[in-house]
């Protein structure tokens, strides 16, 4: 009998990550570039304290005076956990978002 060989697995690697001074006035720019005309679902994933500090709401609301239908997910608390992603993941599902924007560090990121 011969084994089984392993599953296969496919990473896609993030295609874009912008970053800079001043740059965060030209998400919506960036949200078509990378998304296309059809980027009119936006899923924002940002944790909670820069949602608190209002970091978050000018971003959606350039995307929003720019077309777009927002949704924030801000549920992150510490490395991400199973559960978080599931939530975010039905987030985006609720929103029928068409593209994600990650705002803040490595847990915003990972879970979006």
């Amino acid at each position: 009998m011969t084994a089984s060989p392993p599953p296969s697995y496919m990473l896609n690697a993030v295609p874009q990550i912008h970053f800079g001074a001043g740059r965060a006035r030209l998400l919506p720019e960036d949200v078509k570039a990378i998304a296309g005309e059809a980027a009119a679902r936006v899923l924002i994933v940002a944790d909670s304290a820069l949602v608190g500090l209002g970091l978050v709401a000018p971003l959606q609301r350039s995307l929003e005076a720019a077309g777009a239908v927002t949704g924030l997910f801000d549920e992150i608390a510490g490395e991400p956990k199973v559960g978080q992603i599931d939530a975010a993941i039905e987030a985006a599902r609720r929103l029928a978002a068409n593209a994600v924007v990650c705002i803040g560090g490595g847990s915003a990121l990972d879970i979006g």
